[in-house]
């Protein structure tokens, strides 16, 4: 599975790569700009994207990887409930918190065997 992790936060993306992402071929970026050039320059399986990055949000990403047609499976990972409602809205497929992200790969699993129907969200609301 190639992955396309837009994540501005390089610690986190470097301890999700490490624990969670290991078997799967990454490539992270912290720009709506960098992951608009390097769709435009490869196709990828899955895009997780998260909502507050350095030049933008989120959700314009995903907005133009929709409108270029891409058929990558589109994964929110936001901390807020609120960036991956927007993320959802433009677009996104499903949502998986960052507080949940043990459940990552059972959702890469099942997008890798087509099971797609299997696939729940797994966010946590934070606003408490």
């Amino acid at each position: 599975m190639k992955i396309l992790y837009v994540e501005n936060n390089p610690s986190f993306a470097d301890v999700v790569c490490k624990c969670f992402l290991k078997n799967y071929n990454v490539t992270i970026v912290p720009t709506v700009q960098g992951a608009k050039e390097l769709i435009a320059k490869s196709n990828f399986d899955i895009l997780l994207v998260d909502y507050d990055l350095d030049d933008g949000k989120g959700n314009e990403f995903i907005a133009y990887a929709k409108k270029q047609k891409h058929q990558s499976f589109i994964i929110a990972v936001s901390s807020h409930k609120e960036g991956n409602e927007r993320l959802k809205a433009a677009g996104a497929n499903c949502i998986c918190a960052k507080a949940q992200f043990d459940h990552i790969t059972e959702i890469i699993d099942y997008v890798a065997s087509d099971q797609l129907h299997r696939i729940q969200d797994y966010q946590t609301d934070f606003r408490r």
